[in-house]
């Protein structure tokens, strides 16, 4: 299973276009994703991280899919033997009890001893396969009992496992089976017709018998794996990744978890689940909707590997720590080096972002769904009506989480991860102070903790260059009212060392329009910086004729003066030509606003769809000072 030694190692980092890559390097990729079809679509870009996931899922998959078809097919022939058994044994009868019993001897001992066979063939092959990968050599293969395989802890999982297995599988059994023969005498069925449906529905059907097939040999396999990770690697270095297979079939729980990175001995957090490892049937057992027909796998890091070619996870910096000169010069920190570091850490955090972005809107779906269900519903009685209200409730409340807790928890990690990225030193070159006023005294004002975190993200940013210090007031607007930099405020000397400037906020504001006000004053106040914006935005926009912005944008509230040169810019915004400059002669633009307020809200999306601008900003504000 070895792939390592591929063209893989030719790859960056740093997501390219494959259209751009040698062509013998575009056609073995090309390959690689149509060898993963339809389970992975050829994307327009890739990196190292991407392919390697791809070739890893598509190299256990090669070993795991015999299997599944072997077990799939004897465990389906099982199934429809046992239902065979347990008609007869309900003809013979006529009593459910009897019925039952006969079913429970079948699946506590017939059932059990397939599903330990299958555990011990899986298991063996992918311990010996992950035994392979990390010592270079394969453990003996001679043995045929469980008994035999060299690892206690992964044995005594394989019991606990089976076990589980076996009493959930008789519980449901069982049920259903009571379920069909109850249906059928309350309905008047004949003895014939009731064990008809019995040896035909889904209960004895051979999608039952596939179904737990590909289950069991997925959760071996990631056992076997994730046991001889643990046996022949030091667990306090070792973490893991879980990979899921990225097509339409993949459920949003565990497309959220693609990419979710833990340490060897903790859980992945998977839907309400928590997991040991994809398909963990002993941790998953109270969530079977996580565990059954589950495709995912996991990518194991470890410092303590010898292999070169695998990745070593980064011992992470906490934020803001202090990074001595020796680490500075180390890390060698440009522009795109820190570009190329930023997408590195916010692409799996984007990815669980859109993933949980998409499951909100499958709820919302659902939601539309029941609000068709009521206008329709016009005879409910009250206890309809209270049933659907609560059905409402629920999903009103899961939206609630998804965007109030979970997705707000990852926009922190993120930005977090950026400022750590780009600002290694936690240097605050300049002081911002934000005045807080309002001059509605009926209105209420920005809240204070809005302006505390425009300041601390725009501290950490980095400096502007020829101002040490600086003080925004911010005047409330009414509400409704558009935000805007008023410029017939400019800056003025306090002292011969402050600068003060003031912005126009709305009190329903967020922190990124306080953060794009402030970009403003940021060009207003520093001569240095508004230079370099200018050369910037006619570098950018050389030779691209004058558009409105309703035009280009198709947001009608725009003026019929409101103009922009759109160029590459990921909001045409971002080009808008102003008539004037600033009364103290520095430049009016969208440059400096739009480009903090796009790093505050996604840095990833400015690093890896307009890389100019980028590092750009980089060197305005986060290039160390020489």
């Amino acid at each position: 299973m070895t792939f390592l030694a591929s063209p893989l190692s030719e790859l960056s980092s740093e997501e390219v276009s494959v259209a751009s890559l040698p062509e013998a390097l575009q056609n073995w990729i090309k390959s690689v994703y149509r060898g993963c079809s339809p389970f992975f679509d050829l994307p327009e870009k890739v990196s190292f991280r991407m392919v390697r996931s791809v070739l890893r899922w598509k190299a256990i998959d090669e070993e795991r899919r015999p299997l599944e078809d072997k077990w799939g097919e004897r465990l389906a022939d099982d199934f429809q033997r046992w239902g065979r058994a347990v008609g007869r044994a309900y003809t013979r009868t006529e009593r459910i009890g009897d019925t039952l019993d006969v079913a429970d001897d079948l699946i506590r001992i017939q059932f059990r001893n397939e599903l330990a066979l299958l555990w011990v063939e899986v298991g063996k092959k992918f311990h010996r396969i992950a035994s392979d990968e990390i010592l270079g050599k394969a453990i003996s293969d001679d043995f045929t009992e469980l008994e035999t395989l060299d690892d206690a802890e992964f044995q005594a999982y394989v019991s606990r496992s089976v076990a589980q297995k076996v009493t959930r599988v008789a519980s449901s059994t069982k049920a259903a089976i009571a379920q069909v023969i109850e249906r059928g005498l309350r309905d008047g069925a004949s003895i014939r017709d009731i064990v008809e449906k019995l040896q035909t529905g889904l209960t004895f059907g051979r999608h039952r018998g596939f179904l737990i097939a590909r289950t069991e040999v997925i959760g071996a396999s990631n056992g076997a794996t994730h046991f001889a990770y643990g046996k022949h690697l030091d667990r306090a270095t070792t973490e893991k990744e879980w990979l899921a297979t990225r097509d339409g079939r993949v459920r949003a729980t565990h497309s959220v978890a693609n990419g979710q990175r833990v340490a060897f001995t903790e859980y992945f957090s998977v839907g309400a689940a928590q997991l040991m490892f994809p398909a963990d049937t002993e941790s998953g057992g109270g969530h079977p909707e996580e565990v059954i027909n589950c495709r995912c796998t996991v990518l194991y890091h470890s410092t303590a590997t010898t292999n070169p070619a695998r990745r070593t996870p980064r011992r992470r910096r906490r934020p803001g720590a202090p990074v001595s000169p020796a680490q500075a010069a180390a890390e060698e920190l440009t522009a795109a080096s820190v570009r190329r570091k930023v997408i590195d850490e916010l692409e799996d955090i984007g990815r669980e972002v859109k993933a949980l972005e998409d499951l909100r809107d499958q709820v919302r779906k659902r939601q539309v769904v029941l609000l068709k269900e009521r206008a329709e519903g016009s005879f409910w009685d009250s206890t309809q009506r209270a049933d659907w209200r609560v059905r409402y409730d629920v999903l009103g409340n899961e939206i609630l989480d998804i965007d109030g807790k979970q997705i707000k928890k990852l926009n922190k990690k993120k930005q977090k991860a950026f400022l750590d990225a780009w600002n290694p030193s936690g240097k605050k070159s300049t002081v911002i102070d934000f005045e807080n006023s309002n001059i509605y005294r009926r209105k209420r004002p920005v809240s204070t903790a809005k302006l505390k975190e425009a300041k601390a993200f725009l501290e950490q940013l980095g400096g502007i260059e020829g101002v040490d210090a600086m003080k925004v007031g911010t005047k409330t607007l009414k509400k409704g009212k558009r935000a805007f930099q008023n410029n017939a405020i400019f800056t003025q000397p306090d002292g011969g060392k402050k600068l003060k400037t003031f912005i126009n906020i709305a009190p329903d504001d967020g922190v990124n329009v306080v953060i794009h006000e402030t970009g403003h004053s940021m060009e207003t106040l520093s001569k240095t910086q508004s230079d370099k914006v200018d050369a910037f935005l006619k570098r950018r926009t050389a030779g691209e004729p004058l558009e409105k912005l309703s035009d280009v944008t198709g947001i009608k509230g725009y003026g019929s003066t409101e103009v922009t040169k759109k160029d590459k810019f990921i909001n045409a915004y971002q080009g808008r030509v102003y008539p004037f400059r600033a009364a103290n002669g520095n430049v009016a633009s969208e440059v400096t606003s739009m480009g903090v307020q796009m790093l505050y809200e996604d840095p990833y999306k400015v690093a890896t769809q307009d890389a100019d601008l980028f590092d750009f900003l980089w060197d305005l504000f986060g290039k160390p000072a020489p």
